[in-house]
């Protein structure tokens, strides 16, 4: 086997494991004790490699990595879905426009 080879086979195997984490978070519907920093850190990782192994000509190591690429966004938006992050996110934009709305109010004597 070539070192692509090797190197393509243990992303694929990534790619499997971190569908038996897909498959939790499904189940289960909870995010808890995950910090999603390092979770974007190794997503934008996984692009870089999408770049950067056809410019090797490691074609192996390139389906790999896309295939773990797919898994590990798949988990980062379910991630983000149970995690309630889309509706904290929600809550501070309107929030926002909430207390903008206010203050132009109060400044130019409109109840």
């Amino acid at each position: 086997m070539t070192p692509d080879q090797i190197n393509g086979a243990l992303e694929f195997g990534s790619a499997l494991l971190m569908l038996m984490n897909v498959r939790r978070l499904t189940k289960d519907k909870v995010l808890a004790g995950v910090s999603l920093i390092p979770t974007l850190f190794f997503d934008s990782w996984g692009f870089w490699n999408l770049y950067y192994y056809p410019a090797l000509d490691q074609w192996w190591s390139f389906s790999g990595g896309a295939c773990l690429v797919l898994v590990n966004l798949t988990w980062t938006g379910l991630a983000f879905y149970y995690g309630g992050i889309f509706g904290k996110i929600k809550g501070r934009i309107s929030a926002f426009f909430s207390r903008a709305q206010a203050a132009y109010s109060r400044g130019k004597g409109i109840a």
